[in-house]
Parts: C-alpha cells; sequence; structure tokens
C-alpha cells in the first residue's frame, strides 16, 4: 500500500497564504498544518469551556485501539441485491480514547456531509453549520465532536460553526466492487481549525488507521 502526504509546494503555498503557519486568521483558515502520515492524534484547544491538550502517537496510535477511523458508506439495493459498484463513500468518523485533566474519555471527531474518499490529498473543505436536511453545498462539511463516559454517559455533542479542514491522506485499496475499502485496509489523515464560538476553538491533526466499516443499504 501506497501511503502519501502533501507535496513541499502545498505546505509552502498554504503557510505563504496566511503569512505564517501555525497563527490563526480572523476566517479560521487551516493556518497550521498537518503532522504527516505517521499515526497520531493531536488535539489542542478550548472546547465546553474546557482545556482540550491531546496528544497520541507511537503505538497506541498504529495499533487501532486507541484512535482509529470508521468509513461510513451508503450501498444500493437493485433488484433485491446489493450493488457494491454503486457505493457512495459518505462520512468519516475518528474515535477512539483520551484524557481530559484525569478522566478517560471516549471522543468521535465526525467529518459529515461529504464524503473524503475522492478527494486528493491538499482538498480543502469549508466548515459550515450543521443544519439537518439541508446537505453543505460543494467545498462544504460539517465537523462534529462528540466526548462519552467510559459508563456511556454523554458529555457533549457539538457541531463546530466555521473552520477549515485540509485532507492529508486517504488511503487503501477498494475490495469487490471498486468502492468500499476492506476494514483494516487504509489510513485517513488531515488537519482541521474549527470554531464553536468566540472563545472556543481546536486545531486537529490526525492519521489514524480506518479498523472499521459502516456500511448501510437504502
Amino acid at each position: 500500500m501506497t501511503r502519501r502526504c502533501p507535496t513541499p509546494l502545498f505546505a509552502c503555498l498554504l503557510c505563504f497564504a496566511f503569512v505564517a503557519c501555525g497563527g490563526s486568521t480572523d476566517d479560521d483558515g487551516a493556518t497550521g498544518s498537518w503532522n504527516g502520515e505517521k499515526a497520531h492524534l493531536s488535539v489542542h484547544g478550548l472546547l465546553n469551556g474546557e482545556k482540550i491538550d491531546v496528544s497520541i502517537d507511537g503505538d497506541d496510535a498504529e495499533d487501532g485501539t486507541t484512535i482509529w477511523c470508521e468509513r461510513a458508506y451508503l450501498v444500493p439495493s437493485v433488484d433485491g441485491a446489493v450493488d457494491l459498484t454503486q457505493a457512495v463513500q459518505a462520512e468519516t468518523t475518528i474515535a477512539g480514547y483520551a484524557k481530559v485533566g484525569n478522566e478517560e474519555r471516549f471522543f468521535e471527531l465526525e467529518l459529515m456531509g461529504h464524503g473524503l474518499q475522492a478527494d486528493e490529498p491538499g482538498t480543502e473543505r469549508t466548515i459550515v453549520p450543521r443544519v439537518d436536511d439541508i446537505e453543505p453545498k460543494a467545498g462544504e462539511m460539517w465537523l462534529e465532536w462528540e466526548w462519552t463516559t467510559l459508563d456511556g454517559e454523554d458529555l457533549l455533542e457539538a457541531a463546530a460553526e466555521k473552520g477549515t479542514f485540509v485532507l492529508g491522506e486517504f488511503t487503501g485499496t477498494p475490495g469487490a466492487g471498486g468502492v468500499v475499502i476492506p476494514e483494516g485496509d487504509g489510513y485517513i489523515g488531515g488537519y482541521a481549525e474549527a470554531r464553536w464560538s468566540v472563545d472556543e476553538h481546536l486545531s486537529i491533526s490526525f492519521t489514524v488507521p480506518c479498523t472499521v466499516n459502516d456500511v448501510e443499504e437504502f
């Protein structure tokens, strides 16, 4: 399997456009950078009144048990049989376990309203407010963060109001039908600057193995 990362030219153009890497702008563009193809999760900022400072890498990031990706596919049923050739990758979730203070939690970072599988590395999407029954326009997507206790108690489910997501990589070899990538094959990586309010903002970089698929018939 060949894994790719953004070209140096893309990285240079991205930094130049926003004056300096790692800064912030009024329109919440992705001014930082993806941390690369080595498995990791980095989440820093303030959300729901809590300071978030999460860094996971090494074996904890690579083995698919601490952090992982779930790819969601929609597959039509034609004449009573599933037609994998018409499958559509519709949603991507980054999930796993992280500590906030001394509390271990389960999290989900949901990238919704746009399938990332067909995008090229370096593709940039604008994060917009989530409005049910109104799909994001071309070039837009939703980003949602969820916290749950290890006992299953919901702590937070909040969609970002604005921001930017840049795809780092989406790898894996499709199986039967040429669209659905088998579970355990491939990685997804990317970088997001997401804002929930004037004060609440997260910078997120990740590369995680895709160990789970959600294939839904329609």
